[in-house]
């Protein structure tokens, strides 16, 4: 941190004044905006705070953002989870990432309904339709519920 305050894209170095008034912001604790909310993303994260006394790390970039993406990542997994409409999607994808299935074409709105638990399946469907076929009519081996549809 303190190498970015000394040195600019331009080559300009800040005076020592300079330097020692961000110095002194630090270790007084004086609390301004940007202080305040790198402390509450620190917290947020789990991220050990970059102290200006301490020598710079050379993969200090590298090690923040596994740790911000790991700390998404379970938050994410457990508010996945909890969701009962969300257990299925949650099973069978475990990152956060792209999907490239979806596309705004029918069969990706499908796939969306099915992972999120509202698609209307023929194994649904039988139990208000007497004498409905349960078998999927794509692989006729199972019967065709959401398990089958997004896991399949």
């Amino acid at each position: 941190m303190e190498s970015k305050l000394t040195e600019s894209d331009t080559g300009f170095n800040l005076t020592y004044w300079d330097q020692g008034v961000n110095k002194y912001i630090h270790l007084k604790c004086i609390n301004t905006r940007w202080v305040l909310r790198t402390k509450r993303l620190a917290e947020r994260y789990g991220v050990a705070p970059c102290r200006l006394t301490e020598k710079p790390q050379q993969d200090r970039r590298v090690k923040v953002r596994e740790a911000v993406q790991e700390a998404e990542s379970v938050c994410w997994r457990k508010t996945a989870t909890e969701k009962p409409a969300l257990s299925v999607y949650s099973k069978a994808k475990q990152a956060i990432e792209k999907e490239p299935m979806y596309e705004n074409s029918k069969g990706s709105g499908l796939l969306c309904e099915a992972r999120c638990g509202m698609l209307r399946t023929r194994l649904l469907r039988a139990r208000y339709t007497p004498n409905l076929d349960t078998t999927c009519p794509l692989c006729t081996l199972e019967d065709e519920s959401m398990e089958h549809i997004v896991l399949h």
